[in-house]
Protein backbone atom coordinates (compact mmCIF):
# COMPACT_ATOMS: atom_id res chain seq x y z
CA UNK A 1 0.00 0.00 0.00
CA UNK A 2 2.85 2.35 0.79
CA UNK A 3 4.37 2.02 -2.71
CA UNK A 4 0.97 2.78 -4.27
CA UNK A 5 0.72 5.99 -2.26
CA UNK A 6 4.25 6.92 -3.32
CA UNK A 7 3.26 6.55 -6.97
CA UNK A 8 0.21 8.74 -6.39
CA UNK A 9 2.37 11.31 -4.63
CA UNK A 10 4.78 11.41 -7.57
CA UNK A 11 1.78 11.87 -9.84
CA UNK A 12 0.77 14.83 -7.67
CA UNK A 13 4.19 16.37 -8.15
CA UNK A 14 3.96 15.79 -11.89
CA UNK A 15 0.67 17.69 -11.89
CA UNK A 16 2.44 20.63 -10.26
CA UNK A 17 5.21 20.55 -12.86
CA UNK A 18 2.69 20.32 -15.71
CA UNK A 19 0.58 23.13 -14.27
CA UNK A 20 3.64 25.35 -13.87
CA UNK A 21 4.90 24.63 -17.39
CA UNK A 22 1.53 24.80 -19.17
CA UNK A 23 1.40 28.57 -19.83
CA UNK A 24 4.87 28.52 -21.35
CA UNK A 25 4.13 25.47 -23.50
CA UNK A 26 0.81 26.91 -24.68
CA UNK A 27 2.38 30.21 -25.73
CA UNK A 28 6.02 29.42 -26.61
CA UNK A 29 6.46 32.37 -28.96
CA UNK A 30 5.88 35.05 -26.31
CA UNK A 31 8.85 34.05 -24.13
CA UNK A 32 11.19 31.45 -25.65
CA UNK A 33 13.58 31.61 -22.69
CA UNK A 34 10.86 30.70 -20.17
CA UNK A 35 9.66 27.94 -22.50
CA UNK A 36 13.17 26.50 -22.56
CA UNK A 37 13.35 26.69 -18.76
CA UNK A 38 9.98 24.92 -18.50
CA UNK A 39 11.23 22.16 -20.81
CA UNK A 40 14.39 21.78 -18.73
CA UNK A 41 12.35 21.52 -15.51
CA UNK A 42 10.18 18.81 -17.11
CA UNK A 43 13.27 16.94 -18.31
CA UNK A 44 14.88 17.22 -14.86
CA UNK A 45 11.73 15.90 -13.19
CA UNK A 46 11.63 12.87 -15.48
CA UNK A 47 15.38 12.29 -15.12
CA UNK A 48 15.06 12.35 -11.33
CA UNK A 49 12.21 9.90 -11.54
CA UNK A 50 14.19 7.59 -13.84
CA UNK A 51 17.26 7.71 -11.57
CA UNK A 52 15.12 6.77 -8.56
CA UNK A 53 14.06 3.61 -10.34
CA UNK A 54 10.89 4.77 -12.02
CA UNK A 55 9.90 4.00 -15.57
CA UNK A 56 9.86 6.48 -18.42
CA UNK A 57 7.55 4.26 -20.46
CA UNK A 58 3.79 4.33 -20.12
CA UNK A 59 2.36 0.95 -19.16
CA UNK A 60 -0.81 1.34 -21.17
CA UNK A 61 -2.03 0.23 -24.59
CA UNK A 62 -1.72 3.85 -25.70
CA UNK A 63 2.02 3.99 -24.97
CA UNK A 64 3.17 2.98 -28.44
CA UNK A 65 0.81 5.35 -30.31
CA UNK A 66 1.97 8.20 -28.09
CA UNK A 67 5.60 7.43 -28.85
CA UNK A 68 4.82 7.36 -32.59
CA UNK A 69 2.97 10.70 -32.25
CA UNK A 70 5.94 12.22 -30.42
CA UNK A 71 8.41 10.98 -33.02
CA UNK A 72 6.28 12.29 -35.89
CA UNK A 73 5.86 15.66 -34.15
CA UNK A 74 9.63 15.85 -33.73
CA UNK A 75 10.16 14.99 -37.41
CA UNK A 76 7.62 17.64 -38.39
CA UNK A 77 9.41 20.18 -36.21
CA UNK A 78 12.81 19.33 -37.71
CA UNK A 79 11.45 19.59 -41.25
CA UNK A 80 9.69 22.90 -40.54
CA UNK A 81 11.47 24.67 -37.68
CA UNK A 82 9.53 27.90 -38.18
CA UNK A 83 7.88 29.80 -35.37
CA UNK A 84 4.50 28.53 -36.56
CA UNK A 85 5.39 24.90 -35.81
CA UNK A 86 6.48 25.48 -32.20
CA UNK A 87 3.02 25.93 -30.63
CA UNK A 88 1.75 22.73 -32.25
CA UNK A 89 4.73 20.65 -31.09
CA UNK A 90 4.62 22.05 -27.56
CA UNK A 91 0.85 21.53 -27.48
CA UNK A 92 1.34 17.86 -28.32
CA UNK A 93 4.01 17.63 -25.61
CA UNK A 94 1.68 19.28 -23.09
CA UNK A 95 -1.10 16.85 -23.96
CA UNK A 96 1.25 13.92 -23.45
CA UNK A 97 2.37 15.33 -20.10
CA UNK A 98 -1.22 15.76 -18.93
CA UNK A 99 -1.97 12.18 -19.99
CA UNK A 100 1.08 10.92 -18.09
CA UNK A 101 0.19 12.91 -14.98
CA UNK A 102 -3.35 11.60 -15.06
CA UNK A 103 -2.14 8.00 -15.42
CA UNK A 104 0.29 8.40 -12.55
CA UNK A 105 -2.24 10.01 -10.26
CA UNK A 106 -5.13 7.66 -11.08
CA UNK A 107 -3.03 4.53 -10.67
CA UNK A 108 -3.88 4.48 -6.95
CA UNK A 109 -7.33 3.04 -6.15
CA UNK A 110 -8.11 5.92 -3.77
CA UNK A 111 -7.65 8.51 -6.52
CA UNK A 112 -9.75 6.79 -9.19
CA UNK A 113 -13.01 8.39 -8.04
CA UNK A 114 -11.39 11.82 -7.87
CA UNK A 115 -10.14 11.43 -11.43
CA UNK A 116 -13.57 10.34 -12.62
CA UNK A 117 -15.27 13.31 -10.95
CA UNK A 118 -12.73 15.77 -12.39
CA UNK A 119 -13.02 14.19 -15.85
CA UNK A 120 -16.80 14.38 -15.87
CA UNK A 121 -16.80 17.91 -14.43
CA UNK A 122 -14.38 19.23 -17.04
CA UNK A 123 -16.39 17.53 -19.78
CA UNK A 124 -19.61 19.09 -18.48
CA UNK A 125 -17.91 22.50 -18.32
CA UNK A 126 -16.82 22.20 -21.96
CA UNK A 127 -20.31 21.16 -23.04
CA UNK A 128 -21.84 24.06 -21.10
CA UNK A 129 -19.35 26.53 -22.60
CA UNK A 130 -20.11 25.17 -26.07
CA UNK A 131 -23.84 25.51 -25.57
CA UNK A 132 -23.53 29.04 -24.19
CA UNK A 133 -21.42 30.24 -27.12
CA UNK A 134 -23.77 28.94 -29.82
Amino acid sequence: MRSELAVGTQGGYLWLVVAAAAPFLLFPITSPLLTLIALLVIAAFHARRWIRGGSLALNTPLGLPLVVLAVMALIGFVVSPSADARPKVFGILLGMLVFRAMLDYCRVRVHEWRCLIVYLSVGAAFVTAGLLTM
